[in-house]
């Protein structure tokens, strides 16, 4: 009698060792990671403004259509971003000068 304990035991804790390894693989699938994030876009530009004795910013591109529009930043604007060397009129920032338009030419001279 012994012996039939000590085989259903044996039997038993096949039969249970079997079952964790059938459940494991289902619980690693579930625990796989999802899909990765796509990266974060690029950093857009932070441009700082000389406006009356004060540095304003920084903006990015968006902002800085907004101060074009309220007057604040214009041509001669002195800008900075890092990377740069030195404050710079926005008109002579490749960047930037798309903000501002075409400039018209001069008007003609009167009409004698």
């Amino acid at each position: 009698m012994a012996s039939e304990g000590m085989a259903m035991g044996a039997a038993m804790a096949m039969a249970n060792q079997m079952s964790q390894n059938f459940q494991q693989p289902q619980q690693q699938a579930q625990a796989a990671p999802a899909a990765a994030a796509p990266p974060p876009p690029p950093p857009q530009a932070a441009y700082h403004l000389a406006v009356n004795g004060q540095t304003l910013g920084p903006y990015d591109m968006n902002a800085l259509r907004q101060q074009v529009s309220s007057g604040t930043l214009k041509r001669e604007t002195l800008v900075w971003k890092q990377g740069m060397s030195g404050w710079t009129a926005a008109s002579e920032v490749a960047e930037l000068s798309g903000l501002f338009g075409a400039m018209p030419p001069p008007p003609p001279p009167p009409m004698p």
